[in-house]
């Protein structure tokens, strides 16, 4: 009986634990963003905790400020995160390549396409492919 209780009590711990992996290295089953792909912001949008949000109507308050089009951006980390909560999505982080933000981390992941499966992929209307060659 206690070892059904203690075999029971590690499921449970396991099974609610979250789970973040960097798959920097190999994230196309994940996403078609490429590590070290450069891509350019087609649409202003601000920056808002780190992330890259679309201008609607007028910036909000706790804007961190506008990020204009024709800005580049360099991937440099993707992650996958999987929890019991939230389920499993990829976020990708890339540094502003100039203005205001230059060497800046941001996530491009709000401004892509994200699928239920967790597959984050590039917005053709809000990024484009600039240099896809990993340096």
């Amino acid at each position: 009986m206690r070892l059904s209780h203690t075999l029971l009590a590690a499921l449970l711990v396991i099974v609610c634990c979250s789970c973040t992996t960097d798959i920097t290295k190999n994230p196309t089953s994940r996403t078609d963003f490429i590590t070290g792909g450069i891509y350019e912001i087609k649409r202003a949008v601000w920056v808002r905790n780190g992330s890259l949000m679309t201008l609607r109507d007028k910036e909000p308050l706790d804007s961190e400020g506008r990020i204009g089009p024709g800005t580049r951006v360099v991937v440099r980390q993707i992650m996958l995160f999987r929890s019991p909560e939230m389920g499993t999505h990829t976020e990708v982080f890339a540094e502003v390549l100039s203005g205001d933000f230059k060497g800046r981390t941001v996530d491009l992941s709000v401004i892509s396409e994200r699928s239920p499966t967790g597959y984050t992929r590039r917005d053709p209307a809000m990024l484009e492919a600039v240099q896809t060659e990993a340096k």
